[in-house]
């Protein structure tokens, strides 16, 4: 008889805890990020949180990986009930190439302390870097057999002289 009480006290348990983490609910639109940049030219995008719970949430926004070239604001607020954000997505990169992380959108109860339960979604984006970078160089080389040919000339004109 006790086995049946330690279960059914068990399957409560988890039950509580279940219901709990599915009160907070995550709704992000659109599902993926993709974007095509200029190497060091800032673009933004914008994506919509939504709370599909009937509680409110506190949420937080932050890209995994790149968070020197991905920029969120704002990074944390609050959600009512069936409320929504609309979430600034800045992305600035330094490098040409193509790169790929998420966006993670995480939920937790307000007023939670201690290891609160969370819920949340993660949406990819890829970044497309197209180069100045590669110009840089092209114009570099160009300047640069500018100058070689100029000093050429020069030492040319000054042998010719002697």
């Amino acid at each position: 008889m006790k086995k049946f009480y330690f279960l059914l006290a068990v399957v409560v348990f988890y039950c509580c805890n279940v219901v709990a983490v599915s009160a907070l609910g995550v709704g992000v639109k659109p599902k993926e990020i993709n974007l095509d940049i200029q190497v060091n030219k800032k673009i933004e995008t914008e994506i919509l949180v939504m709370n599909v719970a009937q509680e409110p949430a506190l949420y937080q926004v932050y890209p995994d990986a790149l968070e020197d070239e991905i920029k969120i604001y704002p990074e944390n607020f609050q959600l009512g009930p069936e409320g929504s954000q609309i979430v600034k997505v800045v992305v600035e990169i330094r490098n040409p190439g193509k790169f790929a992380t998420n966006l993670s959108i995480v939920a937790r109860p307000p007023g939670a302390g201690g290891l609160p339960t969370a819920t949340g979604v993660k949406v990819p984006i890829t970044i497309s870097a197209a180069g100045l970078n590669l110009w840089r160089l092209a114009l570099a080389v160009v300047i640069g057999i500018c100058l070689l040919m100029i000093f050429v000339v020069k030492l040319k004109k000054d042998n010719s002289k002697l």
